[in-house]
């Protein structure tokens, strides 16, 4: 039998259950405990919620009567402070215990689940959760679709949000958000025209969805247009930040500056995300004088991060001298200021500097630790920078095993990447799409094909296969080991390619000699107006010329002005 039967909203023998389940709920919380048992609970909460795990699961082992409260309150602890695996572990032993789970137990578990990536342990919770009735309950509902989204295929979210959405309205905003990540812009758009309340977190979501696509920015100040005209909603603060990182990518200083005026106007512009987005905005439109503006009109916690934003910026438009001004003027660095100059002096060839700035940190964080280890990397340093990823034992992050694979890679090292990757797998490290990218990089360098195709059943149990980039790696990997099947299956995966998932499917045909299927995916991709001014489209007519003849109107087909959205934006009343 399925999991995802439907019940009506409106069943009889629902309501009954439901009533029954809310007054045994009722019954079992008024049922007397010895008072020891009340504060003991109340001790293991106290001392979960301040990180003392070892004395809270001290506490709960020696109880010789356990209720439901302590198995939650141990759960959520350790869910909350990152033990994903005692998280886990301690949600199958409340299950082999025969304790009967309870909303707030599901909610827990579920949340355990989902940041610890376990997929048939969540599936167990939701076989229960069935059989129990509790997923109509508001907060367990969308604990289970969070669930989903995150661990498992947006399939099988789709069935549960079907099955649960007339009951629960946050449900839409989960699946909003379920598909932008998963970069589905186009369910994303469709689900939020049906969406019975658009609230200001479902218009910004959307917004965020589509400014982080390489050619979505345009739309997403138009969505932010039409927010504006609805006058459904206000935009907050995260909307204000995101169309003003919307702007720096576009470089439309106009329109930031009006946006910065709605900062002004809403009483937002001395709000820590939105002028650290000011300052990062101007320093990218080349309006330093601007952003130093805003620098020095906010104090006290404000003033650093945008300090931090101002440093940030410079140091992506390779101005490292001013960003040095700016960080030595200081009277209280951070640690994100010393990391952004740790990786400004690295990007202009200053290692010296980096490795001097940051050997005079009185603290080291494992962010600088990381961005060492790439510095070392890159510098050539294999071995400072195997040095110190040692040093982090212990407290090592996705990021510190990504930076050190990288290194490998960078230095030529591809096997040893390799390794690495089998002993990040022992360690039980959440995985990001960086390591993937990462790791079928040295697979397709060793055009290791078994160990690629290990790497991808891996992926297959993470919510990154059908994330572009991840995507655009596999379809490059699998082009060099000559699978062009698997290639164009892994490229039919992805939801959205881009330039560079097209421009690696046809390096694959081209390379291997199969000129007309490389000129057929090339017109495909004229055809779905995916061809952006990109020197790499050059290459590709190049490389299918050997095997196949393109016709100079051919290569002249599309042309793209980057410039032409300014004039829709001369006019900007609506957004006032």
């Amino acid at each position: 039998m399925t999991l995802f039967l439907k019940f009506s909203p409106v069943s009889t023998t629902w309501k009954r259950k439901q009533k029954l389940q809310f007054f045994t709920t009722l019954l079992e919380a008024s049922q007397p405990y010895p008072p020891h048992v009340i504060s003991t609970n109340i001790s293991i909460a106290h001392h979960a919620k301040t990180g003392k795990l070892v004395e809270a699961r001290h506490m709960f082992d020696e109880m010789p009567l356990r209720t439901v409260s302590s198995w939650n309150t141990m759960i959520s602890g350790y869910s909350q402070w990152g033990k994903y695996t005692e998280a886990l572990t301690l949600v199958s032993f409340m299950h082999s215990s025969c304790v009967k789970f309870n909303e707030v137990s599901f909610s827990a578990c579920l949340s355990a689940c989902t940041r610890g990536g376990s997929l048939f342990l969540g599936k167990q919770i939701h076989s229960l959760l069935f059989k129990s009735g509790y997923q109509r309950f508001g907060p367990v509902g969308s604990a289970l679709l969070h669930y989903y989204v995150q661990c498992c295929g947006i399939r099988e979210a789709e069935m549960v949000f079907e099955e649960l959405r007339d009951e629960n309205h946050v449900l839409w905003s989960l699946m909003l958000a379920g598909y932008v990540q998963r970069d589905m812009i186009g369910d994303a758009m469709e689900i939020f025209e049906k969406m019975p309340v658009r609230d200001v977190v479902a218009w910004t979501t959307l917004i965020s969805g589509y400014a982080k696509r390489e050619d979505g920015c345009e739309r997403a100040l138009d969505l932010f247009g039409c927010m504006r005209r609805s006058s459904e909603v206000l935009p907050n603060e995260f909307t204000l930040d995101c169309v003003l990182r919307v702007c720096a990518r576009l470089r439309i200083l106009y329109v930031g500056k009006v946006v910065h005026g709605l900062c002004i106007k809403d009483g937002f512009d001395f709000d820590n995300s939105v002028s650290s987005a000011l300052a990062e905005f101007y320093c990218v439109s080349d309006a330093v004088d601007d952003a130093k503006r805003v620098y020095e009109s906010m104090v006290g916690e404000a003033c650093s991060n945008v300090a931090d934003s101002l440093i940030g910026g410079l140091v992506s438009m390779g101005r490292v001298k001013e960003a040095g001004m700016i960080f030595y003027g200081l009277r209280d660095k951070t640690l994100i200021s010393n990391n952004l100059m740790i990786k400004g002096y690295a990007m202009s060839g200053q290692f010296k500097k980096s490795k001097k700035l940051f050997e005079k940190m009185s603290l080291k964080h494992l962010t600088s630790l990381n961005t060492m280890i790439t510095v070392y990397s890159k510098n050539g340093e294999l071995d400072e920078a195997v040095k110190l990823f040692d040093k982090t034992k212990g407290e090592r992050n996705c990021v510190t095993w990504n930076s050190m694979m990288s290194g490998y890679i960078h230095n030529g090292e591809h096997s040893e990447a390799l390794k690495l990757y089998v002993t990040m797998r022992r360690f039980l490290v959440e995985y990001s799409r960086s390591t993937f990218s990462v790791l079928f990089r040295a697979c397709a360098y060793l055009c290791s094909f078994q160990q690629g195709q290990l790497l991808h059943a891996h992926l297959a149990k993470t919510p990154y296969q059908e994330n572009v980039y991840v995507g655009t790696a596999l379809v490059d990997f699998y082009s060099k080991c000559g699978h062009l099947a698997d290639a164009q299956r892994s490229f039919t995966s992805i939801f959205s390619p881009n330039v560079a998932a097209w421009t690696a499917l046809i390096n694959g045909y081209a390379y291997h000699g199969c000129g007309s299927e490389a000129i057929s995916r090339f017109r495909s991709m004229l055809d779905q107006d995916k061809l952006q001014n990109n020197p790499n489209n050059r290459a590709l007519h190049m490389r299918g010329g050997s095997s196949w003849s393109v016709r100079p109107c051919e290569r002249s087909r599309r042309v793209y002005h980057t410039n032409a959205y300014q004039s829709r934006w001369c006019n900007l009343g609506s957004f006032a």
